[in-house]
């Protein structure tokens, strides 16, 4: 009894598999019989990338009932770029050089003048490139040798480096008192242009700076040198002119 109840569930339940089985194999058919209905059916065609795809024959595409019946055409793999083209070659360029630009200092000239001595000119040279060109455009640039056509020419300022009257002017507490003008005067065109008053006028400018300082700070030895020394010496100049 109970072998032929297990024999009739066997058969009962294969019975319902073969039901399920023939209703969505119907089921499936019918749907794919009304795919493209108006629009001449359903046609096939190469993918792109290899492989089948469906579409109405038409050209129209699947509707979203038709399409999950009906394989894609699988996704193609992104493409690898080809590898650049690259080729060198060479190349020379003229290229002007920077003139120094220099200062001579002249004793005979008065601190805050100057002039040019020497006008500067730019020089020449001749550069050799390799250049890398990749597909058509130009990626590095690489300097081979370089040749001097022509040496720059630097410019010369020559700047005054006269230095005043220092112990006048500690003594007259400003570089601008008038008796300081005839001390110059006297120094540029009577002590400099002789070679005994060259030297006498170095040495002054050697040794007068740090007395000059110390007669600064004392107003006493300022007013006794002003009136024993510095006066009566513009004095005797001005008479002798």
């Amino acid at each position: 009894m109970k072998i032929k109840i297990t024999k009739l569930f066997s058969i009962l339940i294969g019975v319902c598999f073969f039901l399920t089985t023939f209703l969505f194999a119907a089921q499936m058919v019918n749907a794919r019989q009304g795919c493209c209905s108006w629009h001449g059916g359903v046609c096939t065609y190469q993918c792109p990338c290899g492989g089948i795809g469906y579409m109405c024959c038409d050209g129209s595409a699947l509707s979203a009932t038709c399409a999950p019946y009906y394989p894609s055409c699988k996704p193609c793999p992104p493409k690898t770029p080809p590898a650049p083209k690259c080729e060198t070659k060479t190349d020379k360029a003229t290229e002007e050089i920077p003139f120094e630009k220099r200062t001579e200092p002249d004793k005979n000239l008065k601190k805050g003048e100057t002039y040019i001595k020497q006008a500067g000119k730019n020089g020449q040279k001749e550069i050799s490139y390799k250049i890398t060109v990749c597909d058509g455009k130009e990626t590095g640039r690489e300097v081979v040798s370089e040749n001097i056509i022509e040496q720059p020419t630097p410019e010369i300022a020559v700047i005054g480096a006269k230095e005043g009257c220092f112990i006048a002017t500690a003594v007259y507490g400003t570089p601008t008192a008038e008796n300081l003008y005839v001390l110059r005067k006297f120094r540029d065109e009577k002590l400099l242009t002789n070679s005994f008053g060259v030297k006498f006028v170095d040495a002054y400018y050697t040794y007068s700076p740090s007395l000059a300082n110390y007669i600064a700070q004392h107003p006493t030895l300022k007013y006794l040198i002003k009136e024993t020394q510095i006066d009566p010496l513009v004095w005797v100049i001005n008479r002798l002119e």
